[in-house]
């Protein structure tokens, strides 16, 4: 039992002399754009057939089609600063959604159908980041990893031949739970751009379809490696903001003498 104890009073010790190291701690607020772009086309599935005009028939994917999808993020981090003011830690949670698409040509016939996903995440991210004086100026590069939990998936299917778009919401099973994705980031003041890439994908190539006695695997032949970029806005909760803002500061004051 005394071994247990002192080994607690050792590393609470351990912890309180690391934070000692930190000079200045304090939340952000972030949303903007995720923007994806460059996502994997699957191969030629011998099971991609559509009822279209012309009765039943098979798909091939558009190698030449070039996918782009924008939907939004927003997170809330905490920054762990060092005392030197050149480095520090950010980690957090963040809610986000990710898109990519396919556009299948008909193999006879002038027809076409495009199939988009849209995944909603909810993802933690562990980086470090460095500059010169990154609490002062706020402007610091940054880099590290997330774990991303995948919540809910909706599908959308466009045909040429007619205006319907057709939706499709849940499908959680769809999905794979959890991914890991690396990213590499630049704040400037109030504003960032981040790039992310992930070595996998968000479909769950084993999920499978059982139709008219048939069973296969409708996303086996999905490719991995998903790239996207993140733009938007970043506003630190601390004094630092309030320095930026004497209108900001007059009501931090206020709010302070209540």
């Amino acid at each position: 039992m005394k071994k247990y104890i002192l080994f607690i009073f050792l590393l609470t010790g351990a912890y309180a002399n690391s934070f000692a190291q930190w000079e200045y701690q304090f939340f952000s607020l972030r949303a903007g754009v995720n923007h994806n772009f460059m996502s994997p086309k699957p191969d030629d599935h011998p099971f991609k057939f559509q009822h279209s005009p012309m009765g039943d028939m098979k798909f091939a994917v558009d190698q030449s089609y070039v996918y782009y999808g924008a939907s939004y993020y927003t997170d809330l981090l905490f920054h762990y600063d060092m005392e030197n003011n050149k480095m520090g830690f950010i980690t957090g949670v963040r809610y986000t959604n990710n898109s990519f698409g396919v556009r299948y040509n008909s193999s006879y016939g002038n027809y076409s159908l495009t199939q988009k996903f849209k995944v909603s995440s909810l993802t933690v991210p562990v980086v470090i980041k460095y500059g010169k004086n990154i609490y002062k100026d706020m402007k610091y590069f940054y880099a590290g990893a997330q774990f991303n939990l995948n919540m809910g998936l909706v599908e959308e299917e466009q045909a040429s031949w007619t205006e319907d778009l057709y939706v499709f919401t849940g499908g959680k099973e769809k999905l794979k739970p959890y991914n890991i994705s690396y990213i590499i980031g630049y704040n400037y003041w109030l504003f960032h751009a981040e790039l992310g890439f992930m070595p996998d994908n968000f479909l769950d190539t084993e999920y499978t379809v059982v139709e008219d006695g048939l069973e296969y695997q409708p996303f086996s032949d999905q490719k991995k490696n998903i790239i996207y970029l993140q733009t938007g806005v970043n506003i630190p909760i601390s004094e630092w903001l309030m320095s930026k803002s004497w209108t900001l500061e007059k009501i931090r004051r206020k709010f302070h003498q209540l």
